[in-house]
This record gives C-alpha cells, structure tokens and sequence, in this order.
C-alpha cells in the first residue's frame, strides 16, 4: 500500500522521510491520544454512573427493604394499600396472589397499611373477578366489613418486621359459591334424594308412585364427578383411599 503522506509505495507513515512527515506522525500520535483519552472518560462516566446507581439501590434497599409475600392458600389474593398515617380515605388495588403463589414488592414511597382479602371478595355488581371488573378501591368502612387474611405496615417506619422481610399467609377461607354452583347442589342432592325413595320401594305406595314415575323424565344437564362430590352425593371420588404398600400382609 502506498504512504499515507506521500502517495509513494515501498513505505509506510511511520518510515516516510519526505519533508512534512514528522508533523503528519506527531499530529496521528495526539489524535489517537485524544481518541483514547475520550474512551476512558466515557468508561468512567459510565462506571461511575453504576457506583452510583447501585449506592442508590443499597439506600433504597436499606430505606424500603423488599416485602417477600408467600400465598399459602388454595384460593387467590388481593393485595389493597393505603397510605399509613396520612388523609387517605380509602384502599387501591395493587396486585394478585395466585393461590399457592409468591411475589415480591418494592416500595419507594412513605409507609402503607398493606391488606391481604381473599379476591372473591372483591366483586363488583356480583361478578366473579375478571378484566374491570375487580373493585379498584374500597373505603375504610368498606375494608373494615371485609373478610382479611393479613394486614401489614409496610415502608421505612415498618413497624412489624418480619425474618428476611417474609409474610407468610394461611387462613382457611371458603370461598363463596357461585349461584349456578348452587343450583348445581341444589338439583343434584334432589335428585339423588329422589332417585333413593324409588330405591328403597317408594313406588309401591299408590300415593307416590305417580309422582315418582316423572323422575325419569328430569332431563339431568351435563356436569362432571366433581360437581356430585360437591354436592355431597356418591361419585367417582367417593370413599377413594390412598394405597401406600407399607405394612401390607406377606
């Protein structure tokens, strides 16, 4: 290849004696100085942006530890807050707990009255919770009637600590039934009720017999074992035990 500076082959830059070719090097040397000097600086900028960030996090970390919630029962919950020792009137929504579920939160503001409410409880017009229909806030009267699993301050005046900021919740709850989980229970027992005189000889009675002859005419919808175990009438799920093998005779 051909001198940077002169155009002329069998050299390069570095060994180019041609009048001008040291001021050319020199001028090279303090541009790649230059280059280099200002890819530090911008390595150190960013290093010193991540100190600080991360000093940021460990006085925040310190400031608003981190809440761990573990959901230790077989239904979903709500999570409501409120503004501990302020004007606040009412409790807003935050998240979900899936059922036997976990999350994590991080505050970064002034304390909160942290309530923990089975979400079924959290109807609007009596619907089952779904996409805008969960309650976004309740008052404080309204919170004071509802069925709590748990509630907690939660910020930097945390007045109940916890071991490794952990909230552990258990509460047995049943959650309501819905109205055709009623009619379901309803009309099952009924009918197995029913299907039970007939069983046991009701038919022979001239005064029943007509009666009884249009059970078989009840057109029974489609449901599932489940629905008859919760109902409280024989299905699949009925006196099942669980084979285990230990102590079994020779």
């Amino acid at each position: 290849m051909p001198c940077s500076h002169c155009g002329l082959s069998g050299h390069n830059i570095q060994t180019c004696r041609v009048e001008g070719a040291e001021e050319s090097r020199q001028r090279r040397s303090q541009e790649r100085d230059q280059r280099e000097q200002a890819r530090r600086e911008v390595v150190e900028r960013v290093q010193r942006a991540q100190r600080e960030l991360q000093a940021r996090d460990a006085h925040r970390a310190k400031k608003f530890p981190t809440l761990y919630v573990f959901n230790n029962n077989p239904y979903r919950i709500s999570l409501y807050y409120c503004g501990a020792g302020g004007d606040e009137t009412s409790y807003r929504y935050w998240t979900d707990i899936e059922e036997m579920g976990q999350i994590k939160i991080n505050q970064d503001s002034p304390d909160s009255h942290l309530f923990f409410i089975p979400s079924s409880l959290c109807l609007v017009e009596g619907q089952m919770l779904g996409s805008g229909l969960r309650a976004p806030r309740f008052s404080v009267e309204e919170m004071n009637t509802l069925f709590v699993v748990t509630d907690v301050i939660f910020g930097r005046n945390n007045v109940r600590p916890k071991p490794n900021n952990e909230i552990y919740l258990l509460r047995e709850f049943i959650v309501p039934k819905t109205p055709i989980e009623q009619w379901k229970e309803c009309s099952l027992k009924s009918l197995f009720l029913l299907d039970q005189l007939i069983t046991l000889g009701a038919k022979s009675n001239d005064n029943y017999e007509m009666i009884l002859d249009l059970v078989q005419d009840i057109p029974v919808p489609q449901h599932e074992e489940l629905d008859r175990e919760n109902a409280g009438v024989p299905s699949a799920f009925t006196n099942i035990t669980n084979q285990t093998h230990i102590n079994e005779p020779a």
